[in-house]
């Protein structure tokens, strides 16, 4: 039990100084060769970041595609109130 709540410290101590350096799934990807278990490293996201399960990568694509969407928007109106002004 001690040696789990080590690997459990180990994982956190990791996320916290790697979380503001690199994306997610490079962390994932470093921990998993550490020879964590997904179960092991999902327990201690939860610690870390309290609420989410998971980092979503298609929430961020969603909302960059969204963004996209409304700036070409704005984009063209203006291009059409420009050119309605001359």
């Amino acid at each position: 039990m001690a040696q789990d709540s080590a690997r459990h410290k180990e994982i956190i101590d990791f996320i916290g100084k790697t979380k503001s350096e690199m994306p997610w799934p490079q962390i994932q990807n470093r921990l998993q060769a550490r020879g964590f278990s997904a179960d092991e490293i999902m327990a201690a996201v939860e610690e870390v970041f309290p609420g989410q399960k998971r980092p979503s990568q298609r929430r961020s694509l969603r909302a960059g595609l969204i963004g996209a969407a409304i700036g070409l928007i704005a984009w063209l109106l203006l291009a059409v109130l420009y050119h309605g002004s001359h």
